[in-house]
């Protein structure tokens, strides 16, 4: 683990760079002026940012924001060192999402537990947390590099001790939103899920809470049990919460608030020990708010909720993900497809996901497929994209470029792909010259036709 030591004090700096690096085994750098900290952190990969709170011109707590300003969706952790604790500082803190707040004189048994509990986290993201061997059509084990992603993770770990919270977890289809709920889930007790989407209405009732014998037509003799008691004792994940019907809503709400049901055709009442988790590809609140959801029952399953963002808003997840799908694809479809060149990464890392880490799983196999060597390259995912890349045609990428059978004006079309990529970065000149390879300079010369 790579760790950065902010500290315009040499003497603390040493002594703090020395333990980390000598005592707990980190490579570390160090510095005493929060600018040339800054330039660090985005220049090089920085796991942890141990700071102090009073630095020279600035503090701790403003390098801090820098660094979650010009790195939003990404690491390092940070750990804040101080020689004057005051309540505010600490809200501050906290509320910027820093790992530990330590006081000067620093204890080094506090500091090795604040580096080795960031230590822990970062093994979490990269190691995959269901079983080594993962069957493809199973959800995906949680691998991330993102801090949004962390995020969402640190409030799942928190939730899965809290078994009397329900969850609801929202994001679009195919981030990832089961992984998560798994989880909150913690391995304790059965994990039974419903997929809210694929019941007809006229069996919801029986499917949740079970029936008994002679309930309705064709009703199995002696009834069955409904998922909310098949996950008695564990949890119970409610999958496209947003598209349980109207009437089925007001009974999920009674059954959560009397944490008892009753069959379908029966009497008895029978008291139920389930985790719900709910989860949603839409915006609930926003639903609630048209009308198209209660209330009531949004605030009770909500109260732990977690938002698991999407795959091309936490692009640093791209290749990690990419990779272990590689590795996984191979050994299941029998080759030996090694590695990623550098032109399959970059059209990897610039499409934009609209199917999320559910979509680039399904690419790097169908890639896998392509693949004749041990090498997958771009020209192996022109069979997955299609024309469905944003922003572009299927016949003009890098690899596998079709030109037209009739003659045509290559600076229209230059001018044309241009004010495509101009408009995919909403006008910015800066962001659409280095996704094309050329100077702000050039760029204005497309645009003016020279």
């Amino acid at each position: 683990m790579t760790v950065l030591v902010v500290d315009d004090d040499p003497l603390s700096r040493e002594a703090i760079s020395d333990f980390v690096n000598e005592q707990l085994g980190h490579e570390v750098m160090t510095t005493g002026s929060p600018d040339e900290a800054l330039s660090i952190v985005n220049e090089r990969s920085v796991d942890l940012v141990v700071a102090d709170i009073r630095l020279e011109n600035s503090s701790g707590i403003e390098l801090v924001r820098k660094i979650r300003e010009q790195r939003p969706g990404a690491l390092p952790e940070i750990v804040l060192v101080t020689g004057y604790a005051d309540v505010n500082t600490s809200i501050q803190a906290l509320r910027l999402g820093v790992a530990d707040y330590l006081q000067k004189p620093v204890n080094v048994d506090e500091l090795s537990l604040a580096v080795n509990k960031v230590e822990r986290k970062r093994l979490a993201r990269t190691a995959p947390r269901t079983a080594d061997v993962v069957d493809m059509t199973e959800p995906v084990p949680l691998i991330y590099r993102s801090y949004s992603m962390h995020q969402a993770w640190l409030q799942a770990e928190t939730l899965a001790v809290q078994r009397s919270v329900p969850v609801l977890i929202e994001g679009e289809t195919g981030t990832g939103k089961e992984v998560i709920a798994r989880v909150v889930h913690g391995g304790s007790g059965a994990f039974v899920a419903l997929n809210c989407a694929a019941v007809p209405s006229a069996l919801f009732e029986s499917e949740l809470f079970g029936y008994e014998d002679g309930a309705f037509t064709g009703a199995r003799r002696g009834g069955a049990p409904g998922r909310f008691e098949l996950a008695d004792g564990g949890s119970l994940l409610l999958d496209e919460i947003n598209e349980l019907p109207p009437e089925m809503q007001a009974k999920l709400l009674r059954v959560l608030q009397e944490r008892s049901l009753r069959r379908v055709g029966g009497g008895r009442l029978r008291p139920l020990n389930v985790r719900i988790i709910c989860v949603s590809n839409q915006n609930l609140e926003a639903l609630v708010a048209a009308g198209a959801f209660r209330a009531d029952l949004f605030y009770r399953i909500a109260v732990g909720r977690i938002a698991v963002p999407a795959l091309r808003e936490r692009p640093e997840d791209i290749m990690p993900l990419a990779e272990y799908f590689l590795r996984k694809s191979s050994a299941q479809l029998g080759r030996r497809v090694l590695q990623i060149t550098d032109d399959a990464r970059n059209r990897l890392l610039h499409y934009h996901w609209p199917g999320n880490v559910r979509e680039l799983r399904n690419a790097i196999e169908r890639a896998v497929l392509a693949a004749d060597d041990e090498v997958l390259r771009a020209s192996h995912l022109c069979h997955v994209f299609g024309a469905s890349v944003e922003g572009s045609s299927s016949h003009l990428r890098p690899g596998c470029i079709e030109l037209p059978e009739e003659p045509f004006d290559l600076r229209e079309l230059q001018r044309e792909i241009v004010e495509k990529a101009l408009r995919r970065f909403n006008g910015n000149k800066t962001q659409t010259a280095a996704y094309l390879g050329m100077s702000r300079s050039a760029l204005r010369s497309r645009l003016e036709g020279k």
